[in-house]
């Protein structure tokens, strides 16, 4: 970077757990952070933390010298949620950040950084950050599976993202059901994918199984996948139960997920993905076999960034125009 005004992309993927900030230059993230979301407050309550967050690291890269000083050229968002991004606008969220639909984002960014926004899904976001700057390079036909708070998707077919009339093709791998009788999902269906194993239902259907008061599980606070990874590990056995089951299904969406996009990849990314050993080849092992697609020809590969694949995903979109 020079010695003088320099131009960076903030990029902000606003999870289910946390807010997480970058600012990115040339295809470098130079500096990030994340702030508590408590997104079921919604997303006003958290502007002011943003931007002061944003200054500090804007701060930061001033005294490392990476220049004598710094401007926002452009900020992207991930949301969770239905996103038309050429009209800049949420259709839909459910059950996080549920004020966005309210709020003129364009205008609070204009406002604290006198620059441009790009919204996006957040799947999506992350889809483009590993399909260009990421695992997925130089490949026409790519899946990518987030594994964190919920299960996000999203799908390139022949060069082209997904997006569909409606604005959700490729998104709801996580949201096809694998039970017809299965427990209700936020989204209303029964047994979704993540309804059935993603971070945010442990609460609801690990409790409930036999032996948890005996079990090392019983003892967490606030369950989540490294946690029962961990117990896993030192031989609590509801916990591996509870692993092996939540494979079995991971690996049930991964072969929807083929079944539906041809894949010649599939990338995983997300905190659960970064908590679990070898998570690729567990589910590789797992793929049932078919007739139609041979599941085994599809490579499930780890992501290059997988806690800032939205963050590049923004940071891309942003240096092409977008």
């Amino acid at each position: 970077m020079s010695s003088k005004t320099s131009m960076v992309h903030l990029a902000l993927d606003l999870g289910g757990t946390r807010i997480k900030l970058g600012l990115l230059h040339a295809g470098q993230l130079l500096i990030s952070q994340s702030l508590p979301a408590n997104s079921h407050q919604g997303l006003r309550p958290n502007l002011e933390r943003i931007e002061s967050a944003v200054d500090q690291m804007i701060q930061k890269i001033v005294f490392d010298s990476f220049a004598d000083s710094v401007s926002v050229s452009g900020v992207s968002m991930a949301i969770p949620g239905v996103v038309d991004s050429e009209q800049e606008e949420v259709k839909s969220i459910n059950d996080k950040y549920v004020d966005v639909r309210e709020m003129n984002l364009p205008a609070w960014v204009q406002r604290a950084w006198d620059a441009p926004l790009i919204l996006e899904n957040d799947a999506r976001m992350a889809g483009f950050g590993e399909w260009q700057l990421g695992a997925g390079q130089k490949v026409r036909n790519m899946v990518m599976v987030t594994l964190g708070t919920g299960i996000g998707t999203c799908a390139i077919v022949d060069g082209h993202m997904l997006r569909g009339s409606h604005h959700v093709a490729g998104n709801l791998g996580g949201h096809l059901p694998l039970e017809r009788h299965g427990p209700p999902c936020n989204c209303l269906a029964n047994g979704c994918g993540e309804r059935l194993a993603s971070t945010w239902s442990l609460p609801e259907w690990v409790p409930t199984l036999p032996g948890f008061s005996t079990s090392a599980l019983a003892q967490i606070k606030s369950l989540d996948y490294k946690a029962i990874f961990n117990a896993a590990n030192q031989g609590d056995g509801l916990a591996q139960d509870v692993v092996s089951q939540s494979l079995d299904i991971w690996s049930h969406v991964l072969f929807q997920l083929i079944s539906a996009y041809d894949p010649e990849i599939i990338v995983l990314g997300g905190g659960i993905s970064q908590a679990a050993e070898n998570l690729a080849e567990q589910l590789h092992q797992r793929l049932p076999k078919t007739l139609w697609i041979d599941p085994q020809k599809v490579r499930i590969v780890p992501a290059y960034h997988p806690s800032s694949a939205a963050l590049f995903g923004g940071h891309w979109l942003l240096s092409q125009g977008r």
